[in-house]
């Protein structure tokens, strides 16, 4: 349970398998496959959409403190109501309890968009450092734009760099902590979500 993840209110065996019932929203989905939602969430003042980032964080900070992993966690994951404005976060049934280690390859659940390069690795030990690239990808599709062509050599490459920085919304100091957040090799990134999230602050403006 977090304030930002949506209510099961109850469960049930049917003849096709499990029924799960969630408490209703009237927030509309921010995956890039709902294109005007998405667009209207870009023009929302940059505040607003730091409080949905740092929603996401404590989300993250909460899930990794009681022994779990992010998998397929990507921005089809947020929900917005823009009436209350509030987030609710869903769709993270395939999220592990720690050890965890790529046992599919290239097939590991993801999106090409957001999946760091252990996501594709057979053997590769995913961390907490793999969830820091998760919300490091997150936060660039938050305050910054990739060209359809960036977009295009994500899939075909099966790697994802931090926007460019002329399309970034926000300061130096916090390009540079995502940067960090995004970096190809794990050990190079913060270690954890919340070092993430504290270098970030630490970087206003």
């Amino acid at each position: 349970a977090h304030p930002s993840l949506i209510e099961l209110l109850e469960t049930a065996e049917t003849g096709g398998g499990l029924l799960l019932v969630f408490r209703w929203t009237d927030a509309v989905c921010m995956g890039k496959q709902y294109p005007e939602s998405r667009a209207r969430f870009f023009t929302l003042p940059i505040e607003k959409r730091e409080q949905v980032f740092r929603d996401v964080l404590d989300f993250h900070q909460s899930v990794i403190r009681r022994g779990y992993l992010p998998v397929d966690f990507y921005d089809g994951s947020l929900l917005y109501d823009f009436a209350a404005r509030r987030l609710t976060i869903c769709d993270i049934d395939l999220f592990r309890q720690r050890p965890l280690r790529n046992t599919l390859g290239a097939d590991y659940p993801g999106t090409k968009r957001m999946k760091a390069p252990e996501e594709y690795q057979l053997g590769a030990d995913i961390t907490p450092a793999t969830a820091v690239f998760t919300v490091g990808a997150l936060l660039s599709s938050f305050f910054g734009r990739a060209s359809q062509q960036e977009l295009q050599r994500a899939y075909r490459e099966e790697r994802v760099l931090p926007c460019r920085r002329e399309t970034w919304q926000l300061s130096q100091g916090r390009y540079e902590a995502l940067c960090k957040a995004m970096e190809p090799n794990p050990s190079r990134r913060f270690p954890t979500v919340g070092d993430f999230w504290r270098a970030w602050e630490g970087e206003a403006g």
